[in-house]
């Protein structure tokens, strides 16, 4: 009896889970879901005390606690909460370092000139959690 239970767990679990690309064990870069803890994580150990977070305000429940600027940007797309190139230039202005954490679905608040002035200028920030889903950038002056 106790034979049988064994072969049906062996048979009819799903061992393929563990090496599936978008389970948890997967390659974290090519995971179809963004990992904001650990991305938010890096950042929080790493930022300069004068730094400038750019990233969507929803993902705040990941450095609440840390007491940092932040610009929010993006929001039903309404003109003024959209990430411009001259937005861009301002925040630069303003401030010593700024650090851009965004996902996937963040583009369509990205107008595409501040896109190509961000590859052009900010140096990316590779991790483990960054790479399809998530990015992280930062520029100092």
């Amino acid at each position: 009896m106790s034979g049988t239970i064994v072969y049906l767990f062996m048979v009819l679990y799903n061992f393929s889970y563990f090496s599936d690309p978008n389970s948890f064990y997967g390659n974290n870069k090519k995971w179809d879901y963004p990992n904001y803890q650990q991305v938010f994580t890096y950042y929080l150990k790493y930022r300069e005390e004068n730094a400038l977070l750019i990233t969507r305000g929803f993902r705040n429940y990941y450095y609440s606690q840390a007491n940092i600027p932040v610009f929010d940007f993006g929001g039903e797309h309404q003109p003024e909460k959209e990430l411009s190139l001259s937005k861009l230039k301002q925040l630069e202005a303003q401030n010593e370092v700024l650090w851009i954490v965004i996902s996937n679905n963040d583009f369509d608040y990205i107008k595409g000139e501040a896109r190509r002035y961000i590859r052009d200028n900010y140096e990316f920030i590779e991790t483990t959690y960054t790479g399809d889903s998530m990015e992280i950038w930062k520029w100092e002056r």
